[in-house]
Order: C-alpha cells, then sequence, then structure tokens
C-alpha cells in the first residue's frame, strides 16, 4: 500500500510559469517610466526565455535584460530588488491543487515536499501558497547541502518519513531531476504535464492536473490489494 506522497515544488504544487507572468506584467507597469524603449509584451517574452525555466539566477536574467535594452546598472538592481520584494505576492498552486489536499487529509498517508532551490525564496513560496500544515517533512536543497537528482535527498527524505520507495510515490514536472531521479530509486513516478519539459519516457503515470493524483492513488492501492490476496 502507498503511504507518502513526495512533490516537487516549482511546476508541480507552484505554478511558476503563471505567477512569474503576474508578477512581470506588475513590474512593467511599476517601472515603465525607465523601460522606456521596449513594450510590455517584448519584456514579458524576454525575461522568461532568459530565466529557462527558474534555471538561471534571477541577477543574471536582469543583466541580460538590461544589457539588450541598454539599461543603467542601477535599474538592473532597482528590478531584481522589486522582484525579491514582490515576487510571492503573485503566487499561484497548480490546478487541482486543493481538490487533491481534500482528499488526502483524509487518508493515512504523510506527505513530503523535495525542491531544489534556496531555502529563504522557497519557504517564501511555501507560506504564500499556504502550504506548511499539509506535509510532514519539506526538504530544500540549499538547507541541505544536495540537489535534486541526488538519490542522497530523496532518501532522506523517505527515511524521515519511514517508509520504502515502493511505499511511496513522487510527483514532479522534469523529466530529469524529478522522474528519472526518483525512478532510479524505485518509486512510482507522476509527471506533471505543465508545457515546459518534454514527456520522459520512464515515467508512470502522467497529469495536467492535480486532482487526477488521487484516482492514481486508488488505483495503485486496488492493484496492490489485489495482487496480496
Amino acid at each position: 500500500m502507498i503511504k507518502a506522497v513526495l512533490f516537487d515544488l516549482d511546476g508541480t504544487l507552484f505554478n511558476r510559469t503563471e505567477s512569474l507572468r503576474h508578477f512581470i506584467k506588475e513590474q512593467y507597469r511599476r517601472w515603465d517610466h525607465q523601460i522606456t524603449n521596449v513594450n510590455m509584451d517584448q519584456y514579458m517574452s524576454d525575461f522568461l526565455k532568459f530565466d529557462e525555466n527558474g534555471y538561471v539566477h534571477k541577477e543574471s536574467v536582469y543583466l541580460q535584460l538590461i544589457q539588450k535594452y541598454n539599461l543603467t546598472d542601477e535599474l538592473k538592481l532597482t528590478l531584481y530588488n522589486d522582484y525579491q520584494e514582490k515576487f510571492h505576492d503573485h503566487c499561484v498552486a497548480m490546478d487541482g491543487m486543493d481538490e487533491m489536499f481534500a482528499y488526502l487529509k483524509n487518508k493515512d498517508i504523510q506527505l513530503g515536499i523535495i525542491t531544489n532551490g534556496e531555502t529563504v525564496f522557497q519557504t517564501k513560496t511555501i507560506q504564500a501558497l499556504s502550504l506548511e500544515d499539509h506535509f510532514q517533512t519539506i526538504l530544500i536543497s540549499e538547507n541541505e547541502g544536495i540537489r535534486k537528482p541526488s538519490e542522497a535527498i530523496f532518501t532522506k527524505c523517505l527515511h524521515q518519513l519511514k517508509v520504502s520507495p515502493k511505499e511511496a510515490i513522487y510527483v514532479g514536472d522534469h523529466p530529469e531531476n524529478d522522474i528519472q531521479a526518483a525512478a532510479r530509486i524505485g518509486f512510482t513516478t507522476i509527471w506533471i504535464e505543465n508545457g515546459c519539459y518534454d514527456e520522459p519516457s520512464i515515467a508512470d503515470f502522467k497529469v495536467k492536473d492535480l486532482s487526477h493524483v488521487p484516482m492514481i492513488l486508488e488505483q495503485i492501492n486496488r492493484r496492490n490489494t489485489v495482487e496480496n490476496e
């Protein structure tokens, strides 16, 4: 039987792309009196391109923006600080998250988060989405000193929850850092199809909406019950 469900954060529980779009639009409106040589659509497009789904640090993103638009270093610092201060006002959850938690809260299933990223920033994201009370353990790579796809961060989470990989599901969106890494350890994997990455070949299940996770959980447990009879 499944005893634990573990989740990635960005692109899995947290709709990072939609949140970033909301933020970028508002940032442009706040500073359009200084970003005078580019329209908002172009600013949005360039920001998302330079960001590379969050794998480029925002200081580098803003450096590329000011270089392209021939803006000042002072404005780069202003925009970066604005991002640090205002981004978490725009956090949006992935579709189906509330429905999924409504199901899981009545089940004897432990929940965990394993996310790469900076501790303070990811903690603010978790707080903005009011996720803390749903989870028994939350591992953030900077705090742990290990990053996905390292096996160590997955096994540490399993150890904390006192479950084996065969008793756990891992839900994530990145083909290598999430799905391939979790599959190597022995998790059942659910890939979140959010438009950011190509489908991994080894995912056990794929969903576009977190509300489908309970149905998969029920399916796995029914299958396991039949096999054990």
